[in-house]
């Protein structure tokens, strides 16, 4: 199965105003506005709002988060989002996807950037990181947790995870 690509990155390039970049995920109500180092939740009636002074970057399967990366004195920001992915298999309702391409978006826009993300893009376009999804309302399964682990309840022994 195919999966579609339902979240949209915007960014806004208005100097002197600060860069900001505007995460839209298409089956939610809320989207994120990331500025000035700052992260702030919009509904979808403020999004709306602002969408026009923006202009659309990517559209992407999935968002990863946020990378930041020390460099020197001052860390750098990347929002990372997955554009490339392959269907590997289902478990339950969730299917599972392997990460084949992402892309890193610079969240202060300097082209200096991308030199020091080189390393890391390839690691993650290795074919060996892998995300659910599930349709409707379903929760997706969470591929961070062993499936003991899922089962856990107050009469579990912890002794034998």
């Amino acid at each position: 199965m195919s999966m579609g690509k339902s979240f949209r990155v915007l960014e806004k390039v208005n100097p002197p105003s600060p860069y900001s970049i505007l995460l839209e995920h298409r089956n939610k109500d809320e989207s994120l506005l990331f500025e000035s180092s700052a992260v702030a939740v919009l509904s979808s009636q403020e999004a709306d709002s602002v969408k026009k002074q923006y202009t659309k970057l990517l559209d992407a399967h999935g968002c990863l988060g946020v990378l930041q990366i020390n460099a020197g004195e001052t860390s750098v920001l990347f929002l990372v989002m997955v554009t490339g992915c392959v269907s590997v298999g289902k478990i339950a309702d969730s299917e599972i996807f392997r990460v084949t391409q992402t892309s890193f978006v610079s969240l202060r826009n300097q082209s200096s950037d991308e030199d020091r993300i080189g390393e890391v893009r390839k690691l993650l376009n290795s074919g060996t990181f892998y995300f659910s999804w599930s349709a409707g309302a379903v929760k997706s399964l969470d591929l961070s947790l062993c499936a003991q682990r899922r089962k856990y309840t107050t009469e579990t022994d912890r002794r034998f995870f």
